[in-house]
């Protein structure tokens, strides 16, 4: 897809290289690349004081085009200590770090096929070095490999870091093959934040659409893409997916009623949307956030037909609970209507 060619392609592949050594830099720190023998312990707080690692790895994000490591200030001292790490992997990964990739690549090419590690700390080499076919090859070669990036995507778009989040579930993204737990939560806070975060319809639509080709079953996926196009003033299209959606039991999901509703009015079928709106209404008027604006579809559908006596109650409920411009809009045909006097 498009959509994934800034995560992976030449010559934007960097940003990629820069998530997978925030991702390596945390897994290093952590005690999962690093063992806990006194020397290797030594060997990090040695490296910090260096200013070799980031204090955070948080702040590898803020580097840009290729990362420079300060050097050792005294690099006999640096190789006295590196020199007492008993594990290859380590010991290539901090040669890595400090910029020294072909010494790297050339330890971590002996790791055994089944290190998962090394091979992702080899996938950041070849970044480095723009090998970008390489890097993914060895990438989706591990196994799960995608949670790096989504776990950490999902926390940063819990924080409100969008961008980031984009980043990070992205490459997620680019790189499962379909072995993910949890898919639908992958592609579904791509498109929503595409959407509702960062303002971008296009990718949130394209996101969408990935998100129903790898969860077929999935309704939220039809119900949402459906609303990216209503929301553009696409209701065919929108009727569309929700066609496509009917095998899988789209009919059934609470936002069906009120996206037909929207379709039916745009045919001019006010009853047929009358009908719809009183479904949905029922479905979801105990759900704060759905409910004014579905009192107004009902309220105005009503409205627009003649039914004045049975539009008024929700237009009363609009005046009160809506948005900014739907509460004067109601006001307005509320006072149309005779239900109080212009002021």
């Amino acid at each position: 897809m498009n959509s994934l060619k800034p995560v992976v392609s030449l010559p934007r592949f960097q940003r990629l290289a820069i998530i997978v050594l925030v991702v390596a830099s945390t897994v290093l720190l952590s005690g999962r690349g690093i063992s806990v023998a006194g020397s290797n312990l030594s060997l990090v707080k040695v490296l910090r004081g260096l200013n070799v690692l980031p204090p955070r790895p948080d702040e590898v994000l803020g580097w840009t085009d290729r990362p420079e490591f300060t050097p050792p200030a005294d690099q006999q001292d640096f190789m006295v200590v590196l020199s007492r790490v008993r594990s290859p992997r380590t010991r290539a990964s901090i040669l890595a770090l400090t910029g020294q990739l072909l010494a790297a690549e050339q330890i971590l090419r002996t790791s055994p096929p089944g290190d998962s590690l090394a091979r992702f700390w080899l996938a950041f080499i070849y970044g480095q070095q723009h090998r970008s076919e390489e890097a993914l090859e060895l990438l989706r070669s591990v196994s799960g490999i995608e949670g790096y990036f989504a776990e950490p995507g999902f926390q940063a778009e819990g924080r409100g870091d969008y961008e980031r989040a984009m980043r990070l579930l992205e490459t997620a993204a680019a790189l499962e093959s379909g072995a993910m737990p949890d898919r639908s939560r992958l592609y579904g806070t791509l498109t929503r934040t595409a959407y509702n975060y960062l303002g971008d319809w296009n990718a949130a639509v394209r996101w969408a659409e990935r998100w129903i080709q790898a969860v077929p079953d999935n309704t939220d996926a039809y119900t949402w893409l459906a609303a990216l196009y209503l929301w553009h003033s696409q209701p065919e299209q929108a009727y569309k997916v929700l066609q496509r959606g009917e095998p899988y039991g789209v009919k059934s999901h609470r936002f069906y009623p009120a996206q037909m509703g929207q379709i039916y009015e745009s045919r001019g079928d006010w009853d047929r949307a009358i009908e719809a709106y009183h479904k949905a209404w029922d479905l979801n008027k105990d759900t704060p956030a759905m409910a004014s604006s579905l009192a107004w579809y009902l309220g105005f559908a009503l409205y627009h037909k003649g039914r004045f006596e049975e539009a008024r109650p929700y237009l009363e409920i609009v005046e009160r609970t809506g948005a900014s411009a739907l509460q004067q809009a109601a006001a307005s045909i509320l006072t149309q209507m005779g239900a109080k006097k212009p002021e």
